[in-house]
C-alpha cells in the first residue's frame, strides 16, 4: 500500500511549528489559527504533489473529463477555495472549503449532489481555512472509484 493511501502516514507539525503555535497562542488565538492554516496549507500542498496530485482553482465542471452536465455551477452550494484535483493529467476529485454550515446548507449539499450524480465527503480535517470553522467537502463523480488520498490533519 502506498504510504500516500495508509490513514496511519501523517505528516504532523514540526518542533518548531509547535513551538511558533504555543508563543502566538499566548499572543493571539485568532492570529494562532490563521498561521497554523497557512502552515497546514504548506504541508498538505506538498503532501497532495508528493502523491503525484496537481490542483488548482478551476470550475466544478471540469471534474468531468467529458460529457460535462449542462447547466453545472462552477462551484458548489456556498462554495469557496474550490480546488480541482488531477492524477496524470485526469480529473479526480473537487476539494470545497465553505466557512461555516447549518442544517439547511446541509440539505442543499445532498440536493446538489442528487442533481449533479455526485459523491461528497466532509471532514474538518481538510481545510486550513479557519481551522475548526471552515469544512472540506470532497466532491466527486457517483461511480468513478478514484479515491483521493488519505487527508492529513
Amino acid at each position: 500500500m502506498s504510504k500516500f493511501l495508509d490513514p496511519n502516514f501523517l505528516p504532523g507539525p514540526t518542533d518548531a511549528e509547535v513551538a511558533l503555535t504555543e508563543q502566538l497562542l499566548a499572543l493571539n488565538t485568532q492570529v494562532a489559527s490563521r498561521l497554523m492554516g497557512a502552515i497546514s496549507r504548506q504541508n498538505r500542498e506538498q503532501f497532495y504533489t508528493d502523491a503525484g496530485y496537481t490542483f488548482k482553482n478551476e470550475p466544478l465542471g471540469n471534474l468531468w473529463e467529458e460529457n460535462e452536465p449542462v447547466g453545472i455551477p462552477d462551484r458548489p452550494p456556498r462554495g469557496d477555495h474550490g480546488l480541482l484535483f488531477r492524477l496524470e493529467g485526469y480529473p479526480c476529485f473537487y476539494l470545497d472549503q465553505p466557512y461555516g454550515s447549518c442544517i439547511e446548507w446541509m440539505r442543499n449539499i445532498y440536493e446538489f449532489c442528487l442533481r449533479w450524480h455526485l459523491d461528497c465527503d466532509i471532514s474538518s480535517a481538510t481545510t486550513p481555512w479557519f481551522p475548526g470553522r471552515t469544512l472540506g467537502l470532497t466532491y466527486s463523480i457517483q461511480g468513478s472509484n478514484l479515491a483521493h488520498p488519505y487527508l492529513p490533519e
